[in-house]
């Protein structure tokens, strides 16, 4: 690794959200390369749990990050449509439309998701990441890393 520890995670993780939100609201990306950003994003969201139990620097959260994601609905979605996207396995949850708006004036196209969670909610993809980041910020904040 080039010396990178949980905080380069996260903020790889609010880059991916960036890219999202950007894709979300309009671009120039074509549907492959937006879907790669969300791919990219719930893989990013989901893997910071590694990141923080692996790196010594978030020692005094190890305890607590396996408790937290597992009580947190936006985190676990993001796990499971991380093992979706990357191992091919759906477990209920998975993502199930893609829309795109042409931005005719722009020339941009504004790309949105659904998925459906286990429980067989449908849910917009975007809102899924906002919630994720944000619930990642505030506990990582209430333990005073952030």
């Amino acid at each position: 690794m080039l010396l990178e520890g949980w905080r380069d995670q996260f903020d790889r993780m609010k880059r991916s959200h960036a890219a999202l939100q950007r894709v979300n609201a309009g671009s120039e990306d074509g549907s492959t390369a937006a879907r790669d950003v969300l791919y990219h994003f719930v893989q990013d969201a989901w893997h910071l749990k590694d990141w923080l139990n692996s790196d010594p620097a978030a020692s005094a959260v190890k305890a607590d990050v396996d408790r937290f994601v597992e009580s947190t609905d936006a985190l676990r979605d993001c796990q499971a449509l991380c093992n979706a996207t990357k191992h091919l396995r759906t477990k209920g949850t998975a993502f199930v439309s893609q829309s795109v708006r042409v931005n005719v004036g722009q020339g941009t196209v504004a790309h949105a998701w659904t998925y459906k969670s286990s429980s067989g909610v449908e849910r917009d993809a975007v809102a899924l990441a906002d919630e994720a980041v944000q619930a990642w910020t505030e506990w990582l904040a209430d333990k005073g890393m952030l």
